[in-house]
């Protein structure tokens, strides 16, 4: 809910003006954290709501949103055509007044010919209709320029929407600052008139705990980071990005420049790790110290080797360790399938290669249906270029 650029709320009703808030596919090549200085950023690290880590957090005092939220805007099709007027080409992302067209200005609207190509093409069609041959013609359309004067359009603001969609039900997780590292953040030397804000859609990446990725996948959840002894130890080579030609975007006055990272937080809370199970390490059984273990029973959390694993599923789901219930099995790198019995089944059932198949069926043929919820529309972008617009266009 938070720009990664400039630190701005998603539900602010004041966005910024003459200050870009996007990176540029292609340009960009990638983005490792929010940017909190002139070539720095702070590395995107998960952390839970509720205890003032997150981003959303720092910046907002809120937890509405969490996750990630893209905006993705493809660019306006200018390579098929040109405008002219009197002979010379016309910026086809200047308005009207800005190239001083009067009302009744005729302006010319040629598609480049692409003659090897268009020979071929009526070769194949010399036995169809003339209506075939429209498409592959070379036209010159005049238009006639016209506009009204411009307005002022009032800001537009976006409801919030949550992570999962339920509105008032935060993430669980949302995003932190982490670790500062060395990125530019390249400047569009475009203006944001280039873009197809009306074609734009927004995704949202959802960041599951622990616990989840456990109910997901059914194995216990990869605890180790990438850190410097992990380049060091194979011998890797640091990865240094030649950019220096490139212009850099200005941290200057954003929010973000405020923001603790997880490390600070974490001492200036005195926060402890909490004892976590390394599925690449397993620990041994809770029965059998010399045995290493292949899962962890939940809600009791403890470890078992193959042997204790079989005799819990044979004594009806009793950990053997503590006889309380055992309600999960969660493998250590493999999930266990655990055989049960049915009884009084009333209605049909579903497994998951079934469902797996409906939804191939469903899509191949092309029988789908998505909705774009009005909270999910693409916030307008903003750069250092001209002055957006108002109430013009050709």
């Amino acid at each position: 809910g938070v720009n990664a650029i400039t630190g701005v709320a998603s539900a602010s009703p004041t966005p910024p003006q003459f200050t870009q808030d996007y990176v540029v596919a292609g340009l960009q090549p990638w983005l490792d954290g929010v940017m909190t200085g002139s070539g720095i950023v702070k590395q995107f690290v998960a952390m839970s709501h509720g205890n003032g880590y997150t981003v959303e957090e720092q910046i907002t005092s809120k937890t509405e949103q969490g996750g990630l939220q893209f905006d993705v805007i493809p660019v306006h099709d200018m390579a098929r055509s040109a405008l002219r007027k009197g002979g010379g080409v016309l910026n086809q992302q200047s308005t009207p007044s800005e190239l001083s067209l009067a009302t009744g200005d005729e302006v010319q609207l040629t598609i480049p010919p692409a003659f090897d190509a268009l020979v071929s093409s009526l070769a194949r069609l010399s036995n169809a209709p003339l209506s075939k041959y429209l498409d592959k013609a070379i036209c010159s359309v005049t238009l006639i320029a016209s506009y009204v004067t411009p307005m002022q359009v009032r800001n537009r603001i976006l409801p919030s929407s949550c992570d999962d969609g339920v509105p008032g039900v935060p993430s669980a997780l949302g995003v932190a600052p982490g670790g500062r590292i060395t990125q530019r953040i390249y400047e569009d030397t475009r203006s944001t008139r280039v873009y197809d804000e009306e074609r734009g859609q927004r995704f949202h990446v959802h960041i599951v705990n622990p616990t989840e990725w456990e109910l997901i996948t059914g194995v216990v959840a990869p605890i180790k980071p990438i850190s410097a002894s992990s380049y060091k130890h194979p011998n890797l080579p640091w990865f240094v990005l030649a950019d220096s030609h490139k212009t850099t975007l200005s941290a200057a006055g954003s929010s973000l420049s405020q923001l603790k990272s997880v490390a600070e937080l974490d001492a200036e809370k005195e926060a402890e790790c909490a004892d976590e199970i390394d599925p690449d390490h397993p620990p041994s059984c809770s029965k059998h110290s010399r045995t290493a273990s292949v899962c962890v029973f939940r809600p009791c959390s403890h470890t078992a080797c193959s042997a204790c694993l079989g005799a819990v599923m044979m004594l009806r789901m009793k950990c053997l360790a503590c006889e309380k219930k055992v309600d999960r099995i969660v493998g250590m790198k493999d999930a266990v399938v655990v055989p049960s019995q049915v009884e009084d089944v009333d209605g049909l059932e579903w497994d998951v290669s079934q469902m797996e198949e409906l939804a191939t069926l469903a899509a191949d043929s092309k029988n789908v249906s998505i909705i774009h919820l009005e909270e999910d529309r693409v916030s307008p972008l903003h750069n250092s270029g001209p002055p957006r617009p108002m109430g013009v266009g050709l």
